[in-house]
């Protein structure tokens, strides 16, 4: 069992998308969607790699940090924990967006 439920995918995306929110709701949206993603991760299927799903979470998690990681209206502190997410998740989907805020 988990301790809290979830916020839903949508709310989490809009808590990152706009940098004027608490900072303690865009930290928790940024871990539940860490967590949302281990979980689409560990229950997805062998057989769910030749499928097209309608929503994949993973993917969905991946872009949400992305853009916020890119977006530096978070502030310093923040960007770091996208990024420090991203690189928990071991996606090589994270990468581009990882190598561009080094470049920046």
């Amino acid at each position: 069992t988990t301790m809290f439920e979830a916020p839903p995918l949508p709310s989490l995306q809009s808590a990152l998308a706009d940098p004027t929110n608490p900072i303690g709701m865009r930290m928790r949206a940024t871990y539940f969607l860490r967590q949302a993603y281990d979980n689409y991760m560990k229950n997805k299927s062998d057989d769910d790699e030749t499928k097209t799903s309608d929503e994949d979470i993973s993917l969905v998690a991946i872009q949400t940090l992305s853009k916020s990681l890119n977006d530096a209206r978070h502030g310093a502190l923040l960007r770091h924990e996208f990024a420090y997410v991203m690189g928990q998740l071991r996606d090589e989907r994270s990468i581009s967006a990882l190598e561009k805020t080094l470049r920046d």
